[in-house]
């Protein structure tokens, strides 16, 4: 079976990527996000968050979504939720409520990010990858655009000539979404494969440090264990 076209010219699609932020994205940015911001809450947003992760620590996926829901309506910029959301939707196979939930992108960023995630087929998510580069273009990166940027350049350049534009993605997506466990997860296997053993237990640790929920902290003490066991 022949490789999708975006799969057969990683390097290129990656060399597309903007390392820059120019002063006008900077000053769209601000301007998006000062109109969201207007009514944004981000501490109610983080106790919504929260409260969804009890409830998915008690297998209440219905509860959790509610709770997320909750937290964007808050907080259009709060990624966690968004990424929540969009981890429980595709386990449970529902791309189409996942596709409505952001057919109607407002005027944020990362909701922006989320709409051209969602939209891609969700087992073919490389074909996202074009758009999170044009909202890189016009606003700068953002936590969902450096989150997913990373997570689709990796599926597309298994290569081993393309690691370290994965690697550098990698590292930046912990920058720009710092709040996401599993993004300082990825980066730490990197730092693994690539033999910097403490390099991936500081990166583990720094995790560790942001995080305030025992559901995410049980996955990183976990990777952290397993990591010190092996070195």
């Amino acid at each position: 079976m022949a490789e999708p076209q975006d799969a057969q010219r990683p390097a290129a699609a990656l060399a597309e990527i903007p390392t820059k932020v120019t002063s006008q994205q900077v000053i769209a940015a601000l301007l998006m996000v000062a109109l969201v911001s207007a009514r944004a809450d981000t501490a109610a947003a983080r106790r919504h968050y929260e409260s969804a992760l009890d409830r998915l620590a008690h297998m209440d996926e219905r509860g959790a979504l509610t709770e997320l829901r909750a937290a964007v309506r808050a907080d259009a910029e709060y990624f966690p939720a968004h990424r929540r959301i969009d981890e429980i939707l595709l386990q449970r196979g529902d791309p189409q409520t996942l596709r409505r939930e952001y057919a109607a992108a407002r005027s944020s960023p990362v909701r922006l990010c989320m709409q051209a995630i969602t939209q891609a087929p969700a087992s073919y998510r490389v074909q996202a990858f074009a758009k999170l580069q044009e909202l890189e273009r016009r606003f700068g990166p953002n936590a969902c655009t450096a989150y997913y940027s990373a997570m689709i350049a990796l599926a597309l350049t298994p290569q081993q000539q393309y690691r370290d534009e994965v690697f550098r993605l990698a590292a930046r997506a912990t920058v720009y979404a710092p709040a996401i466990h599993d993004g300082w997860m990825r980066y730490a296997r990197m730092l693994q494969q690539r033999g910097r053993d403490r390099d991936a237990e500081r990166a583990l640790r720094t995790a560790l440090s942001l995080q305030r929920h025992p559901l995410n902290r049980l996955e990183l003490v976990a990777m952290l264990r397993a990591h010190e066991q092996a070195t």
